[in-house]
């Protein structure tokens, strides 16, 4: 299996039988998936015994959103949470304490501490374009709720690791919320059931986001799932994008508006002012620059997979060296001019972003088109020694690698970290 296909045959396996394009057509965004498997070790990624080891030596620092115990109140309309704070001479006593009394065991971003969840949620921000993150929930042998019936802002990929929990997923009674636009409260006596579930090991169950659910433990025994949510890039940010794109080419969109206490005008002169700015907007908001800063949105906040990088860039590149890009890297490239009215060259990927002069064009094109490439070889009017110079560059900044012999290496790393399948 080659590096390019490993987080595509990873996100496969996520779905199987259910293939990628079906899932994208069928499901995304518009329904939930539940895929029964009877197969407790399909997943092979973590199991309560190891839980110790991960919330020891892989637990934040501070208090903070990441690890907290939470417990629904007995209507399951509201929950009570507790963070967690490793530095105190009390932490574990307090944790193992709340557990034991009914208490659900959260993880947050533990994709960040575990290289097979990393890999998982890795497969799913390459296929989908998105921001992706991964929490743990552990529920306590009384089988009681962590959390309220709620609703998320993000599409939902619940695996369910060890144990049972059953799930009941309801209609939305507001679709596709976003961070920005969330959801109004729940309206707990208009619910309506759409899925009822329990998840047994193996089990996948894809949720979009606005679908109200709850969930508990089955009794008897503990159960772990694990997770991984994703914020999909929306309509509205391309155009939030187009707004702040066409602002900054006109000035008149950064003026002050009618004046919110002189109602009467106000009133009159708003309907009349959105169809001017609407207008002004859409003459003024390159598609290209919009669709960019999206995208460049969504690669500032993910990182590349650990595959050796520091062990790799040592080496000054030379002429015959074959090179290709890391893998499991978001990014995009865009030609644009700079304050100064220069045309400049923006590179955008997972972890980093570089400019480079407009006559590096056809150099970073083929760079970024190529499956592999050696320096000498690449195209432009720059010298041999600039075309070293960007390739070193890119190299150091983490968005190329040398290929011979490392190739097998990185595969080899990406396998024997995880043995997810």
């Amino acid at each position: 299996m080659s590096i390019d296909n490993f987080y595509s045959d990873l996100f496969a396996h996520l779905l199987a039988p259910v293939s990628a394009e079906q899932f994208a057509h069928d499901y995304l965004e518009q329904a939930p998936l539940y895929i029964k498997r009877s197969e407790p070790t399909y997943y092979n990624l973590l199991g309560i015994h190891e839980l110790d080891a991960l919330l020891r030596y892989g637990c934040p620092t501070e208090a903070n959103q990441d690890l907290m115990a939470a417990k629904a109140a007995p209507d399951s309309r509201s929950e009570r949470k507790y963070h967690l704070d490793s530095r105190e001479r009390d932490y574990w006593a307090k944790l193992v304490n709340l557990y034991a009394t009914g208490h659900t065991i959260l993880y947050n971003y533990v994709h960040n501490r575990h290289p097979g969840i990393f890999q998982i949620a890795k497969a799913i921000e390459l296929f989908l374009g998105s921001y992706t993150y991964a929490n743990l929930f552990l529920s306590p042998t009384s089988g009681e709720p962590g959390f309220a019936v709620h609703i998320d802002a993000q599409d939902l990929f619940v695996l369910q690791l060890e144990g049972c929990k059953h799930w009941r997923i309801y209609r939305p009674q507001f679709a596709l919320p976003t961070t920005v636009l969330s959801a109004p409260p729940v309206d707990y006596e208009c619910l309506e059931a759409v899925l009822d579930v329990t998840l047994e090991p193996g089990d996948l169950l894809y949720l979009p986001r606005g679908f109200a659910h709850s969930v508990e433990g089955m009794g008897g025994e503990p159960a772990l799932h694990l997770t991984i949510a994703t914020e999909v890039p929306r309509v509205l940010d391309l155009l939030v994008e187009a707004v702040l794109v066409a602002a900054q080419q006109d000035p008149e969109l950064r003026r002050c508006a009618p004046l919110l206490g002189e109602v009467t005008r106000f009133n009159k002169q708003v309907p009349e002012t959105l169809k001017e700015l609407i207008a002004r907007i859409a003459a003024n908001s390159d598609p290209e620059l919009v669709a960019d800063r999206v995208r460049g949105n969504i690669i500032a906040r993910t990182v590349p997979p650990p595959d050796g990088y520091f062990a790799r860039v040592q080496a000054l590149p030379q002429p015959d060296t074959l090179y290709c890009r890391r893998a499991g890297l978001l990014w995009s490239w865009t030609r644009h001019l700079n304050p100064s009215g220069r045309q400049t060259l923006t590179l955008r990927f997972s972890g980093n972003v570089t400019t480079v002069p407009d006559r590096y064009k056809e150099s970073l094109e083929a760079i970024c088109s190529s499956a592999t490439f050696r320096p000498k070889d690449l195209p432009g009017e720059i010298t041999l020694e600039e075309k070293l110079s960007l390739v070193h560059s890119l190299v150091l900044q983490g968005f190329l690698t040398r290929c011979s012999g490392t190739t097998q290496h990185v595969e080899q790393d990406l396998n024997n970290s995880s043995a997810f399948y």
